[in-house]
């Protein structure tokens, strides 16, 4: 959802877990929602861009996974991300709190590497009755030719 002012005012929010809601799963104990496509953004400097500069948040960098709890849990929700091959490559933890929440996992698979562009998988290890969610890391789509063609090339000089 996104919404503006006349002035400089600009707002956007993710609502995406509230357009998957549904009364069963309002009145049900927990729930992991589908987890939208992230993309892997390549962050880059602009560098000089006239005598103002503009300022703003980004978004989370990595997956947000949205979590509904009915009630207060006595420990924190742990969410577990898996590759293809089902090894768990990450963990994030959510709050220990009733309600609709975001967490994001940050791509990292260890001290400074990331994940790679493809397909993953986020369960909710001890939660009875939620289902694992597959979503996917997309490329950064002003990069993704570039790296593209760079695999390609240094493939071709291999041989």
């Amino acid at each position: 959802l996104v919404a503006a002012t006349h002035g400089r005012g600009v707002w956007v929010v993710d609502i995406e877990a509230l357009r998957q809601t549904t009364p069963a799963i309002a009145k049900g104990q927990a729930h992991l929602f589908d987890v939208e496509p992230a993309i892997l953004w390549k962050m880059t400097s602009r560098g000089f861009q006239g005598h103002r500069e503009y300022r703003a948040s980004n978004p989370p960098y990595g997956a947000a996974f949205h979590v509904w709890l009915a009630e207060a849990p006595k420990e924190a929700p742990v969410l577990t991300v898996h590759d293809v091959t089902g090894a768990e490559i990450g963990k994030v933890t959510a709050k220990a709190q009733a309600g609709l929440q975001t967490v994001v996992w940050d791509a990292r698979l260890g001290q400074n590497r990331l994940a790679s562009p493809g397909s993953y998988a986020v369960r909710w290890p001890g939660q009875k009755g939620v289902e694992a969610r597959a979503f996917v890391l997309l490329p950064d789509p002003q990069f993704a030719a570039t790296d593209a063609g760079a695999a390609a090339s240094s493939t071709n000089n291999a041989r």
